[in-house]
């Protein structure tokens, strides 16, 4: 995977207010040593052995492998110190960057990454008994055996699914990024890669643009000391 470029923010007095209030400029204090989960690229030679990127087109989520270009860290921290209602996880995210209003909705998401989301929006949390929201039929039990997996966090899926591993990396950075155990598998990463590799069940897509707003509405509403910035590239 290769790194990303992170470009220092330029400052000005006459640049508008970095907050537009006192409680975001508060939030922003609090918050602000916390680190950025950057989105990764996949070098060419691993994306041909591996097909990681013919993986992500199966259910629709290529682009988010290709976002390209510099990010900005105290512009992606103040975005989200600017969000609007932040206790309120709706399918709308209202924030602004030096004066500059910014709303992210599911149609703008879709249209700006090209995603073939299907209309209605499927999740795919997994409980404690294996249940998959929205897909009744899909045997999670069925998956832990085909992937030699048995705890609900999983720690090894072993050589031979070395694929599948590669598949929750990214995931861990450009879906759904998390700070802490980003070695980690998790049973919930298990269903993703499970359909990215073998097409089995139903639905054929699995909605992004909700995903992307359900972890930018994560990162403002906890209070989680390994809560850390997420969607960095993407958002500059």
């Amino acid at each position: 995977m290769a790194p990303r470029k992170r470009l220092n923010d330029d400052s000005s007095s006459s640049q508008p207010a970095r907050f537009t209030k006192k409680a975001h400029e508060s939030w922003y204090e609090l918050r602000k040593e916390k680190n950025l989960v950057v989105e990764k690229i996949i070098h060419p030679d691993i994306d041909r052995v591996f097909r990681l990127t013919e993986a992500f087109r199966s259910v629709g989520w290529e682009r988010m492998l290709t976002l390209s270009g510099e990010y900005f860290p105290d512009l992606v921290r103040e975005f989200y110190a600017n969000i609007l209602n932040k206790e309120e996880k709706s399918r709308m995210v209202k924030s602004s960057v030096r004066g500059t209003p910014i709303t992210l909705t599911l149609d703008y998401l879709r249209e700006f990454l090209n995603l073939r989301d299907p209309r209605a929006p499927f999740t795919y949390t997994i409980n404690r008994n294996g249940f998959v929201a929205d897909d009744h039929n899909y045997d999670i039990e069925a998956t832990k055996t085909k992937f030699g997996c048995s705890d609900m966090r999983v720690r090894d899926l072993g050589l031979r699914w070395i694929r599948a591993r590669l598949l929750i990396y990214l995931f861990g950075f450009n879906i759904e990024p998390r700070a802490s155990g980003l070695n980690e598998i998790r049973i919930s990463d298990l269903y993703p890669a499970d359909k990215m590799i073998f097409g089995l069940g139903r639905p054929e897509r699995i909605a992004l643009a909700p995903l992307i707003l359900r972890c930018i509405h994560d990162v403002v509403a906890s209070n989680r000391p390994d809560k850390n910035f997420v969607f960095p590239v993407l958002l500059s």
